[in-house]
């Protein structure tokens, strides 16, 4: 009947504390377990956007140039609606906090400790010398700033983005636990995620899921307006130029997993019109 987000600095318990938090609320887990049993779910190959996502890196540079932007922020974004719509779940790393800012059946949390903490812990935790250690933890410091970074265009320290900051170091793990399912306890009694809300995130997921297929599979062809409904309704609007690529997008819009039957209002038209990229 709740939400929890936490991003996390390396060495600063945020796994251990989700997965704290998962099993006192009975809440389910999202994390880089569960991405690609999502992803089984997707049309077309989507392994490479995949692996970007588990390891929550940037892409490398070819990968820039062959993959723009929108289709890995319409594939985790799919996901993380997706999660947010079968209720009680934490959502860890992946930007859930820029999806789902401002609801009030939401907890956006973030849990950071000071850098020379968070090396003792990974030299605890993976039996590391400390240079080896603070490297680990500078690295995995600017690969997720750099991730979100290119994915929402935002610094992942921003507290605008938190609905509250944890220092480690200062609050022990336990003591993080239990505030954090005494908040989510109390959010179920008061803001708890309705169906509406529920409804709202399967629609908004569907419509993800259908135009990365798109950007992935009709990446020459112009712009195509997808509204779904949250039961797998879906309208088609836009233009494309030809009559060949408008049964294309059909067969691959139908194919989507979770689409029930498709209107197509499409105009095929030579008239320049705006690509999806």
């Amino acid at each position: 009947m709740a939400v929890l987000t936490i991003s996390r600095q390396e060495g600063s318990l945020g796994d251990d504390i989700a997965e704290a938090v998962a099993r006192a609320m009975n809440y389910s887990l999202f994390d880089k377990h569960q991405i690609h049993d999502m992803a089984a779910g997707f049309s077309g190959d989507f392994s490479s956007e995949m692996d970007v996502i588990t390891n929550e890196n940037k892409p490398g540079f070819f990968d820039f140039l062959f993959h723009q932007r929108s289709i890995y922020g319409h594939l985790i974004a799919s996901m993380i609606y997706e999660s947010a719509a079968r209720d009680r779940c934490i959502i860890l790393g992946r930007g859930g906090q820029y999806l789902l800012s401002g609801k009030s059946h939401v907890i956006n949390a973030r849990l950071v400790a000071p850098f020379d903490l968070r090396v003792r812990r990974v030299m605890d935790r993976l039996q590391l010398d400390k240079k080896i250690a603070s490297e680990l933890v500078r690295t995995s410091d600017q690969k997720r700033e750099e991730f979100i970074a290119y994915l929402y265009r935002e610094k992942v320290g921003d507290a605008k983005w938190y609905d509250i900051v944890i220092d480690t170091d200062r609050f022990p793990k336990d003591r993080v636990v239990d505030f954090l399912v005494r908040e989510l306890t109390r959010l179920e009694t008061e803001f708890p995620l309705t169906e509406e809300d529920s409804r709202t995130y399967r629609k908004l997921s569907l419509e993800k899921r259908i135009e990365i297929v798109l950007m992935k599979e009709m990446q020459e062809s112009n712009y195509v307006k997808v509204t779904a409904s949250h039961d797998g309704h879906v309208i088609l609007s836009g233009y494309l130029a030809t009559d060949a690529e408008n049964k294309a997008v059909l067969r691959h819009v139908r194919h989507v997993d979770g689409v029930v039957s498709v209107e197509n209002k499409i105009i095929v038209s030579q008239f320049p019109v705006r690509p999806w990229y």
